[in-house]
């Protein structure tokens, strides 16, 4: 399994060339042995993304975050965002894709 992704405090435009890259190496790293063997990503497995201390984020780190869950996805996994923090769960709120990314409804994430 891979280590918690952990975000930082700021996900905006000004940081996500950075953080894309620091993603893609956590990306890279060896994923859960699935059904298929040691580097196969078990098919719906949660892969942990811990959102406690963003504190600034605008549009582009949200769609930086959905990139990142799409990802993801056509590994054969789900992203599950855990304990996002006001701003973060704010952002992705008012955009409309907290449900998505928490795998609960908005009311339950307030």
């Amino acid at each position: 399994m891979r280590p918690v992704l952990r975000l930082p405090p700021e996900l905006s435009i000004y940081t996500v060339r950075e953080v894309r890259a620091q993603w893609l190496d956590w990306l890279a790293g060896p994923p859960a042995a699935g059904p298929d063997g040691p580097g196969r990503t078990e098919l719906g497995r949660p892969e942990q993304v811990d959102g406690s201390a963003v504190a600034e984020i605008d549009a582009a780190g949200v769609q930086l975050l959905m990139s990142l869950a799409r990802e993801i996805d056509a590994a054969g996994g789900a992203l599950q965002l855990a304990s996002p923090s006001s701003a973060l769960a704010g952002a992705c709120d008012v955009l409309g894709v907290l449900a998505y990314l928490t795998g609960k409804p908005a009311e339950a994430n307030a």
